[in-house]
């Protein structure tokens, strides 16, 4: 099968690349263009065609496939590579093996690589091509006929458009450029106005056709040469309208060319009997009649088969083969003939003398017929834009379309208007044409405007001017029918209008084409772009100074003539290009009597003549400025300098400059000043008071535009007595106030005027100028009440300066506000006494302190340091009828307290007052010095064991040099020690040892009684030392009571202080028992027997619940004292020792032994 290109239609552009892929497609095992060979396994059958059950495998070789197109082959059989055909009959297409073609392009079939063949080039000439394909899978050229052998065949229609191209032209174009190909049969072009022209190519020319509307030209005009570029003629109005692509051509072609394959041939078999083979499209055989192939004679059958070979120079070979085969009755073969072959060749082309496989069929438009190759007649019909084809030879009937065309576009380009202008000068009150003006020389030009016969119409849409001061006018033109030429000659303001400013003036003049639109194309074959509406437009803009001649004003003073010099002088006509000018007399000249502060006018007039055309005189009017004059009056006191004068004469005369009165008067932009005076002043002028005692000149200076002008001010002076003054007072240090010294001024009186003491800058600094009279300075203006002139008198305040002074106090930490109020008012007081204050006082002051008022700062004693504070004491200040008031500050400085140190005595002891003092420490308070006394009595210690007292005592601090003082008081703890005593009660005739035994551990028990121990202070200890003192001899030698006392030593120990004392122990004496056998007794202090008591002596033992204390020998026998001592948890910890006393046995043996079995049980360990 061919799936490719067989069967369907491809167009494509003249000049286009054409690569279409074949489309052969076999599902046998031959491949185009090499040999292959198939395994076929065949089913083994016996003679009547009955199944063996038996398979036996036969090896089919099977030539190259053939391709070919045209009638001609691309491939011969065998090995042969594939080729090529030049001659597809489509000019610059041949059909080529070896190409790669895309799958695509392949419909999606695989081919064996390396062997697609296509139909491939450069369609090099327009037309309708229609080419015959054809395949054949197997060919056997050099050796026998394979009867395998099937063929495809198919067409492929190849459209190949004209080309047309036309090319950009400009609006109003009376010629279009066209080309067109050359096999192009008809065309048409179609202009913006809808006209149309026809072509058709007649004889190598192009020949204007039937229905053409464009008037340029008529229906058989020989517009151009076919192949060659040609200009068609057309109207302006046809291209009158500019746009993109919107000239519009078409080109067509209907010549085709259709070559038609074979579908019936003639044979000649081995007999000679002419027979016609058919080709099945379905089975791709070529086939005999059915009453031919086999026919039956008997028992022999005759065969026969038609087998094809195409040659390599596009003939093909037809064989029929013919054999005969007999059979017996029952069927079976008994003989095969040997096979023949007639062969048949019919060659490529058809004549009209012999049968071929192919024939050319083509129409051409130009005759409007089809022909035959072999001359044959054509029958064709059209329907649906298709020729359906019918030849009259055994050939396949074919449908093809009629006509292929191409299209193109082209634009009416329109470019915008061009415009230029040439600034110039004018004098102001000319009148110009802002359009014609010939020194303006505007110029439009249109290229597609101007090409036209007469001129199509390029309009000026409108006028600006901007006027020299900013100002804008503007006229739109909308005169249909007119070009810009005729526009500007129209009556309009702007097309003339007058010059009445100077300065410059811009004209810009904005015109539009016909068409209006901009229409721009890069080449001339662009489609380019349509830029909208209103942009083919052009805008030129010139200028136009306007001059006009300038003037200076002629000054002068109230009353002044001005002359005819004066006026011209100041006259300068413009400088205009083009024009000579001169000054004419003038001829109106003002008077400046009473004119002061006025601008007159003086007329004038300046004649220009241009080089050519008419003179133009300007009217000119020259300012004339009257500046007026001033005078005044002044009033100065009596023996006023004359420097002085100069400067208030000088200051009147500035004031009646500046007065609102005499600016009115002047010109506007003047300005007047006064220089220093430069005349004598008369001598003796203000020595008295009076009227009109003279007049002083000051020169003034007038600037108006530049110019100075010069006069003076005349200025009569008047002259009044002097003004009093009375001291003020001030604090050192204090700001001398303006109000203060001000008060303390008394002006004179002066008739007609106001007096007012100025403030003044010349206040005194005070600091430091203690004692001393300075002075202020100041200023008395005096006022007209009438006209407000003024005049200044300085004078002379004495200002007295009152000392101040300070103080300074020490107090201590803690000191009370009251305390400390009447502290620092002893020292303010002090301190207005010392001699370098009062020395520094006016004769006659005197200054008291009072109480303080003011409240003492928090804390201010809190803490100790130096200047802790400032507290300030009121003073008053008495100096004949005044009073002024101040303060003194007084610092404060903090010192710490004094400190003390317990006083420890023993109860029932003196407490001695220096011993009191000596345990206080005073601070070392800088230039002071400190005693100390006791105040009262000290405290008694009777009974007081145990107790801490208190002594009072007060620290005196003095400064000897500045006679300060100031106290504190300080307490002393006295601290009370307990004392203890007891008696002990021993048998007549106890030895000194056993004596003092017997006392110390009595003191002991006394010393660590809770009664005793309670009465210490905290932390004190006391413990008791050996007796050394000796025993009273004989102390126990007799019974009786208070026999004597043995006094035990002991230490008392408190905050590391050690003291010693005794304890005085009364010994009794008994008399001596009857010696009995002595025991131990185990009793509490109140003599409870705590457990039975056991013979003989023992030492003490543990008892629960009660501490050993001491022991007492008496009558022989041993007593051990025990207290009760407060319970404690025994048992907090596993593994906490629980002692228990047994008393297992208490034997009394002669030797008077105890024991005690102790047993310690340990938490999980029982051991005895």
């Amino acid at each position: 099968t061919l799936d490719g290109i067989s069967g369907k239609t491809t167009t494509v552009d003249l000049n286009g690349t054409v690569n279409l892929y074949t489309g052969y497609n076999v599902n046998g095992g031959t491949h185009a263009g090499r040999r292959n060979g198939a395994n076929v396994p065949l089913q083994l059958v016996d003679a009547q065609g009955n199944p063996l059950g038996r398979t036996a495998t036969v090896r089919n070789k099977l030539d190259a496939a053939v391709l070919g197109m045209a009638g001609q082959v691309t491939t011969t059989g065998g090995n042969a590579a594939v080729g090529s055909i030049a001659d597809t009959t489509i000019p610059g297409l041949s059909f080529t093996g070896n190409v790669s073609v895309p799958a695509a392009d392949r419909s999606g079939k695989a081919v064996a690589s390396g062997f697609d063949t296509a139909l491939t080039g450069t369609a090099s000439q327009e037309g309708i091509y229609v080419v015959p394909v054809f395949a054949k899978d197997s060919n056997a050229p050099s050796h026998d006929y394979n009867i395998n052998g099937n063929e495809a065949h198919g067409y492929t229609t190849v459209v190949v458009k004209p080309q047309i191209v036309v090319k950009n032209v400009h609006a109003y174009a009376t010629e279009i450029p066209v080309s067109i190909s050359s096999h192009a049969t008809t065309a048409t072009i179609q202009t913006p106005d809808g006209s149309v022209t026809n072509l058709k190519a007649v004889n190598g020319s192009w020949l204007v056709d039937a229905g053409t509307t464009n008037t340029a030209v008529k229906e058989g005009d020989t517009v151009g040469t076919v192949g060659q570029e040609f200009n068609l003629k057309v109207t302006s109005d046809a291209t009158a309208k500019a746009d993109v692509d919107n000239i519009k051509a078409q080109a067509f072609v209907e010549d085709a060319s259709v070559m038609l394959y074979r579908n019936k041939v003639e044979l000649t078999d081995i007999h000679g009997t002419k027979v016609t083979a058919s080709f099945n499209a379905q089975s791709g055989q070529w086939e005999l009649p059915s009453d031919y192939r086999e026919v039956v004679n008997g028992d022999t059958t005759t065969y026969r088969h038609i087998l094809t070979n195409a040659l390599a120079n596009g003939d093909t070979e037809f064989g029929i083969y013919e054999y005969h085969r007999t059979r017996n009755a029952a069927g079976e073969a008994t003989a095969v003939s040997t096979e023949d072959i007639a062969k048949t060749t019919v060659p490529r082309e058809q004549t009209s003398s012999q049968q071929g496989m192919t024939v050319l069929l083509k129409y051409s438009k130009a005759t409007d017929t089809w022909t035959a190759s072999d001359g044959s007649s054509v029958t064709d019909s059209k329907a649906d834009g298709q020729w359906h084809i019918t030849p009259a030879s055994e050939f396949d009937p074919i449908t093809l379309p009629t006509i292929a065309s191409s299209d193109d576009k082209a634009t009416v380009v329109n470019d915008a208007p061009t415009s230029s202008s040439t600034s110039y000068e004018a004098i102001q009150g000319q009148s110009v044409n802002t359009i014609h003006q010939p020194a303006a020389g505007v110029s439009i030009a249109d290229t597609e405007d101007d090409s036209t016969t007469p001129h199509k119409n390029t309009k000026i849409t409108s006028v600006l001017v901007v006027y020299p001061d900013g100002t804008t006018k503007q006229e739109t033109f909308n005169i249909k029918g007119a070009n810009w030429v005729e526009q500007g000659s129209a009556s309009s303001d702007l097309r003339l209008f007058k010059l009445d400013q100077t300065g410059e003036y811009k004209v810009t003049v904005n015109a539009i084409d016909s068409n209006g639109n901009l229409v721009t194309a890069d080449s001339d074959t662009a489609t380019g772009e349509n830029k909208g509406p209103d942009t083919a437009t052009t805008s030129t803009t010139y200028t136009i100074t306007v001059k006009a001649s300038s003037t200076k004003p002629v000054v002068v003073f109230d009353g002044d003539t001005v002359s005819n010099t004066q006026v011209n002088t100041n006259v300068t006509p413009a400088d205009v290009a083009g024009y000579t000018s001169k000054l004419n007399d003038p001829t109106d000249i003002p008077s400046t009597d009473g004119q002061a502060g006025k601008t007159l006018s003086a007329k004038t007039s300046v004649k220009y003549t241009p080089t050519s055309g008419d003179a133009y005189t300007e009217e000119v009017s020259v300012p004339v400025i009257v500046l007026p004059r001033a005078k005044s009056t002044v009033t100065v006191s009596v023996g006023t300098s004359d420097d002085v004068l100069k400067g208030i004469v000088k200051t009147e005369a500035d004031r009646v400059l500046a007065s609102d009165d005499f600016k009115k008067s002047l010109p506007e932009g003047a300005t007047v000043t006064s220089s220093d005076i430069t005349e004598a002043i008369a001598a003796g002028l203000t020595s008295q008071a009076g009227e009109n005692r003279g007049t002083v000149n000051v020169p003034v200076t007038y600037t108006l535009n530049g110019q100075t002008y010069t006069a003076t001010v005349p200025v009569t002076v008047n002259v009044v007595a002097k003004s009093t003054t009375t001291p003020t007072y001030v604090f050192d240090g204090d700001k001398v106030q303006n109000d203060d010294v001000k008060k303390h001024v008394t002006p004179q009186k002066v008739d007609g005027f106001t007096a007012k003491v100025e403030d003044t800058t010349d206040l005194p600094n005070t600091s430091g100028q203690a004692g001393k009279t300075l002075s202020s300075s100041t200023t008395i203006t005096y006022t007209n009440d009438a006209t407000g002139q003024e005049f200044k008198e300085s004078v002379d305040v004495p200002v007295i300066v009152l000392p101040k002074t300070s103080g300074e106090v020490t107090v201590s930490k803690g000191t009370s506000d009251d305390t400390v109020k009447s502290v620092v008012k002893s020292e303010a007081e002090r301190a207005v006494k010392q001699k370098s204050f009062t020395d520094l006082l006016p004769a006659g002051a005197k200054v008291d302190a009072t109480n303080v008022t003011e409240a003492i700062a928090k804390d201010l004693t809190a803490e100790a340091g130096q200047n802790r504070g400032i507290v300030n004491v009121p003073v008053t200040y008495t100096i004949g009828d005044e009073k002024f008031e101040t303060t003194v500050p007084v610092t404060v400085n903090v010192v710490d307290n004094a400190t003390s140190t317990p006083l420890v005595v023993f109860e029932g002891d003196e407490v001695k007052k220096s011993d009191v003092t000596s345990k206080v420490t005073p601070q070392d308070v800088d230039g002071y010095t400190s005693k100390t006394s006791v105040s009262g009595d000290t405290p008694d210690t009777t009974n007081q064991g145990g107790k801490t007292l208190n002594a009072t005592t007060t620290v005196t601090y003095t400064d000897e040099k500045n006679g300060r003082s100031f106290t504190e008081n300080v307490t002393v703890p006295v601290v009370v020690l307990p004392k203890a005593s007891s008696q002990v009660t021993v048998s007549q005739g106890t030895s000194d040892d056993e004596l003092k035994t017997v006392v110390k551990s009595e003191a002991d028990r006394i010393l660590t009684s809770s009664e005793f121990t309670s009465r210490l202070p905290q932390g004190a200890t006391v413990v008791s030392s050996d007796i050394t003192e000796a025993i009273k001899a004989g102390i126990t030698a007799e019974p009786g009571q208070n026999r004597g006392i043995v006094n035990v030593p002991v230490a008392y120990t408190l905050n590391g202080q050690t003291y010693t004392a005794t304890v005085p122990v009364t010994v009794n004496v008994v008399a001596k028992p009857v010696p009995t056998q002595g025991k131990t007794f185990f009793r509490d202090p109140q003599g409870k027997e705590l457990i039975p008591s056991v013979n003989g002596k023992t030492d003490p033992i543990s008892i629960k619940g009660y501490k050993f204390v001491r022991t007492i020998v008496e009558n022989g026998n041993t007593i051990h004292i025990y207290e009760p001592v407060t319970p404690t948890n025994a048992l907090a910890k596993t593994g906490t020792a629980i002692v228990t006393i047994l008393v297992v046995a208490l034997v009394a043996v002669a030797a008077g032994v105890a024991f005690v079995v102790i047993r310690k049980r340990n938490t999980g360990d029982h051991k005895e």
